[in-house]
């Protein structure tokens, strides 16, 4: 059934996140309390640009939350006042005005890619951001190969599962870390080979004795060491990584969690470990990391659906509390009548 223009709506209920004033901040932004650096957020009515000749009006079933809502969230000391600069993240189009967490948002026809069918709205909704960032982190920089030793670390969060899962499918020989053994079990039961708690200062050692015993106690195509890191805490994840680490190993970084930056000395250099990069991706990697999953039938995890937009910032408790293990989604409307 086809919909006029003059029936279609023309605002929407969304989450905002504004800032809130402080009067410490305003004279000393350095001397700026914890509270002072919270911002805050509310649900906002908001006027729908108009549909150009090649835009689509959306109707959001269910949305997903990052990590990066939550830094915009608290105050970063070195940007006292706030989220107020332009930012946001929707496909590879003309910079978003309201951002997903709405209940409807305009985008370019060509930027829409159809839901694979073994998916849910909530299972959809958590796959883009962290898919695509997981997809080249995992195969556009890390270029990993079926049989291949890789060990990603931070295995809780909703990117670091979806590359689980993604080199699982591509039949590599999957490690973890994590700081909670109930996450490393978790990891085994998607796939994983094994994990190590990375709160112990000798992990690299326990990973590299777990290494040589599924070497020993595989089929002989198993190996003694990584071939690609995919890590999301920076610091020093060279220098805990190199010894077990083959020449010419990848260390491919989406994130910096732990630490503001990575330490490179010469150690890496002489092994010719490739440091790379790693940040969300184009359409096309998009659509054919989403050819890939509905190939492998494979379903994000989600941790936790929350019900309505009203109830949709209990996500930044979630988040800020760390305990999570994969995506949190919003369900914003009914799905009925949604599926093309």
């Amino acid at each position: 059934m086809h919909t006029s223009p003059s029936s279609l709506p023309t605002t929407t209920r969304c989450l905002v996140l504004t800032k809130i004033p402080s009067a410490g901040a305003a004279s000393d932004p350095s001397n700026a309390s914890e509270a002072a650096k919270l911002n805050d957020t509310s649900i906002k009515d908001r006027d729908l640009p108009p549909l150009g000749p090649e835009d689509v009006l959306v109707r959001i079933v269910a949305a997903a939350f990052n990590h990066r809502e939550v830094s915009l969230l608290l105050r970063d000391k070195s940007d006292p006042d706030g989220p107020e600069g332009r930012f946001g993240t929707v496909g590879g189009g003309a910079y978003p005005p309201i951002g997903t967490i709405t209940e409807y948002v305009v985008v370019e026809r060509d930027e829409v890619i159809e839901v694979p069918e073994h998916m849910s709205f909530e299972e959809a909704a958590a796959w883009p951001c962290c898919g695509i960032t997981a997809w080249r982190a995992v195969f556009v920089k890390g270029a990993l190969k079926s049989g291949q030793n890789v060990l990603i670390t931070g295995a809780g969060g909703g990117v670091a599962l979806q590359c689980l899962q993604l080199a699982v499918a591509a039949g590599a020989n999957v490690y973890v870390t994590s700081g909670d053994q109930a996450k490393i079990d978790n990891a085994v039961s998607l796939g994983a080979k094994g994990g190590v708690i990375y709160k112990n200062a000798n992990w690299p050692a326990e990973l590299g004795a777990l290494l040589k015993t599924n070497a020993e106690n595989g089929d002989g195509s198993a190996k003694l060491l990584l071939d690609l890191v995919v890590d999301q805490g920076g610091g020093d994840i060279c220098a805990q990584t190199s010894k077990i680490m083959k020449n010419g190993g990848i260390i491919s970084c989406f994130g910096m969690h732990g630490a503001r930056g990575i330490n490179f000395t010469m150690r890496e250099v002489l092994k010719n470990i490739e440091l790379k990069g790693s940040t969300l991706g184009s359409q096309k990697e998009l659509e054919e990391a989403t050819e890939f999953i509905a190939q492998h039938k494979i379903k994000p995890i989600i941790s936790e659906v929350i019900e309505g937009l009203d109830d949709a910032t209990k996500a930044f408790d979630l988040l800020q509390k760390g305990t999570v293990m994969g995506k949190i989604v919003v369900r914003i409307s009914s799905p009925e009548g949604a599926r093309l």
